[in-house]
């Protein structure tokens, strides 16, 4: 009989009189099933009838779907296909066949490592075929952390800087991110992480995870000149220019008036003001009201780290790196020049800057009329404009 048959009913004719046993409906079974019919005659003759009838299995092994405790199976390139979040460590499948009565060998569940998982079950049908049906689970692994590898940086304006973050872990599958600077006015940053600074002042880039945007980082963001910049005061950098009247060997800025105390001093530069510093002979100058004199330096210091410095000169007062002056023009700076004029003092190249009064480039007796008329009161002398 065709295969899936589960009953065959027998029917017959028989001589008048005569009885038949057997004559009724049949269950079918797989393989060899056996039914005998009994025929008697009024004399009580019997004729017995052997049936042997063969059912073959089915070598149905078709599948209509696969599901699985985290959702349904897909099938690509006869691979049965899921991708699995991070938390789901384990897996069980359910299988529904075409044929009823073909069977599926599968564990009842299986653990999952991150990365592809591939599994194989088998269907076997109801003739004994068998067929292995292959299964792949992606399971995710997913983003912890991210942290940029440093807490500030500090930028110039219009400069660019791509400052390096770490993901935690490394492998994760969830490795894209956006980035966004909760100031533009300050600094930008592009797709890539890349921050350009727009104007002075403070801000923080953000790192953002695409999957999760609650992990996320920030970096601080100093928009900072990291030059020493005067509209107002001359400044000479080794290297950058020739000095105008000698060789020296230190950069400088010069400019301010005698008896310019600190806080007047700083207002003459451009930089953010609680980043500039005077020291005097290696000494950080704490009391803002002193005056800044020949020999100091100013210093650009952002978080403790010196980006900038130059050394003072104040037009008259005497002084040097190691033995600073008090930023006040007196007869001893008078006297001073006298001897170098004389030729009883030796004219270093920070004297020939300090004492150039009459900014003629050249120091002569000339530099001495209006010290010492400033000195006796009788002239006004500044940096800026000579002698009045």
């Amino acid at each position: 009989v065709p295969e899936k048959t589960s009953m065959i009913v027998f029917t017959g004719t028989t001589s008048v009189g005569s009885t038949v046993e057997g004559l009724d409906s049949v269950q079918v079974k797989l393989g060899d099933n056996n039914h005998k019919v009994v025929v008697t005659s009024p004399s009580g003759l019997k004729n017995t009838y052997n049936f042997k009838i063969v059912r073959p299995g089915s070598n149905n092994t078709d599948i209509l779907s696969i599901t699985s405790n985290h959702g349904d199976l897909t099938l690509e390139d006869n691979v049965y296909k899921l991708s699995v979040d991070d938390s789901d460590s384990n897996i069980s499948f359910t299988v529904n066949l075409s044929d009823k009565d073909a069977k599926v060998i599968m564990d009842s569940s299986y653990n999952l490592q991150y990365g592809k998982n591939e599994i194989t079950i088998k269907v076997i049908a109801e003739d004994g075929t068998e067929r292995e049906v292959p299964i792949e689970i992606y399971r995710y692994k997913d983003i912890a952390s991210i942290s940029y590898d440093e807490d500030e940086i500090i930028l110039n304006i219009e400069e660019t800087v791509t400052p390096t973050y770490t993901i935690n872990p490394s492998d994760t599958d969830y490795k894209e991110v956006t980035f966004r600077s909760e100031d533009e006015t300050i600094a930008t940053v592009d797709s890539n992480g890349k921050i350009t600074g727009v104007s002075n002042g403070v801000t923080y880039v953000y790192v953002i995870s695409k999957h999760n945007d609650k992990i996320s980082d920030w970096i601080k963001v100093n928009v900072s000149t990291t030059k020493l910049i005067s509209p107002d005061y001359t400044i000479w950098r080794v290297g950058e220019s020739e000095n105008n009247l000698a060789s020296v060997d230190f950069s400088y800025v010069i400019g301010a008036n005698d008896k310019t105390t600190i806080d007047d001093f700083f207002t003459h530069f451009e930089n953010n003001l609680e980043y500039l510093k005077v020291y005097s002979n290696g000494t950080l100058v704490t009391n803002q009201t002193s005056y800044v004199g020949t020999g100091m330096k100013i210093k650009l210091v952002i978080d403790n780290h010196v980006y900038d410095e130059l050394t003072i000169i104040v037009r008259g007062d005497n002084g040097t790196v190691d033995k600073p002056g008090n930023g006040i023009i007196t007869s001893t700076d008078y006297a001073t020049l006298s001897s170098i004029l004389a030729g009883l003092t030796v004219k270093t190249p920070i004297i020939s800057l300090l004492y150039d009064l009459n900014k003629n480039k050249i120091l002569t007796v000339t530099d001495l009329s209006p010290m010492s008329l400033y000195i006796a009161g009788k002239a006004t002398f500044t940096n800026l404009n000579g002698l009045n």
